[in-house]
């Protein structure tokens, strides 16, 4: 069974409840990937090239050319014409396609002055490459040729760099597990997870769990969106829900040790080399049960995530966090 068929909460959704109870739910609607932002794609594509299966790419993306030189108004009638044709795929050179393109032209006030004939030849010689591109696209994403090379050169630069290039390729004696789906239990709720790469190293006998991250600015700052982004939650929960599997249990029973949990991230426009963060026990504790970081900002973890869950659901009230349901306000607080 497919992750995302895997009906179990997720760290992704859960975190959201510390925002508020209704991002909770927002999170648990379906998502059209058709929809997805540039930035979450290009983390997407790179993970499909770390960790993902080889014709992966081939079935959700297509690389197109970066620009396809057609006016606004001619894409107006082009498109207009796709939409109302996409399940037959009439080419806009044929005989059938000149009453609809001609009265499409008339509805949005293209080419009005001209002689049919001519407006019907510039739409076939602009517009047949645009016209090309929705064809070619049904189904998939689509990808311009300079973001899908921005990919390229960040999956190089991990395999080029000293201190990555070892968690890029495996060695003799070591087994990569790829996309592991995790299933465990925490406080009552059933919960999944999946790890972007597992490394069993049984020359030393350890276990490494690596999370790989793409970011549009400088790797630099990644400490800072760490917390931003509540990367410690996610660490927190996919290390927690690694450690309690069996099999892992039993490596660590014969002498192996679950390594700490690392984030590897590259930048997209690949200035600086990419950095490895590795998480520490403090952090994964935050990221479990909430506490104070050392710039004395209390932030909650997964088990306070799943007391709020447990509350909307058994009320059944999601306008309000639980706070304001149980003492009619808020509080701010120094």
């Amino acid at each position: 069974m497919k992750y995302r068929e895997i009906d179990r909460e997720n760290q992704s959704s859960l975190k959201k409840i510390l925002d508020s109870p209704k991002a909770y739910l927002k999170s648990k609607k379906p998502r059209d990937e058709f929809e997805t932002p540039e930035h979450f794609i290009f983390g997407d594509i790179l993970d499909m090239m770390i960790c993902g299966e080889k014709d992966e790419f081939d079935e959700k993306y297509i690389v197109v050319k970066d620009e396809i030189k057609c006016s606004d108004s001619i894409k107006e009638v082009i498109k207009t014409f796709f939409d109302r044709t996409k399940d037959s795929l009439v080419p806009i050179a044929s005989h059938s396609a000149r009453e609809l393109l001609l009265s499409i032209c008339e509805e949005v006030g293209y080419g009005q002055s001209w002689k049919e004939d001519t407006v019907i030849a510039k739409l076939e010689k602009e517009g047949s490459p645009y016209y090309k591109f929705l064809c070619d696209t049904i189904g998939k994403i689509p990808v311009s040729d300079s973001e899908y090379a921005k990919t390229v050169n960040c999956l190089a630069s991990l395999k080029a760099s000293e201190f990555t290039a070892p968690y890029m390729k495996r060695v003799k004696g070591q087994e990569f597990f790829d996309k592991l789906v995790v299933q465990f239990e925490y406080a009552g709720v059933e919960m999944k997870g999946e790890l972007d790469r597992v490394i069993v190293d049984h020359n030393v006998k350890t276990v490494q769990p690596i999370d790989f991250k793409s970011t549009g600015k400088s790797n630099y700052g990644f400490q800072y969106d760490f917390w931003k982004f509540r990367y410690d939650f996610q660490a927190g929960t996919y290390y927690y829900g690694l450690a309690v599997q069996p099999d892992i249990k039993a490596l660590v029973d014969k002498g192996y040790t679950l390594l700490p949990f690392l984030y590897i991230v590259a930048e997209k426009e690949s200035v600086n080399s990419p950095f490895i963060f590795e998480i520490t026990e403090d952090v994964v504790r935050i990221g479990l049960y909430g506490g104070t970081r050392s710039n004395g900002k209390v932030m909650e973890g997964l088990a306070n995530a799943i007391e709020r869950l447990k509350w909307h659901q058994k009320n059944d009230k999601w306008d309000y966090p639980m706070e304001h349901y149980i003492e009619g306000k808020l509080k701010i607080e120094i």
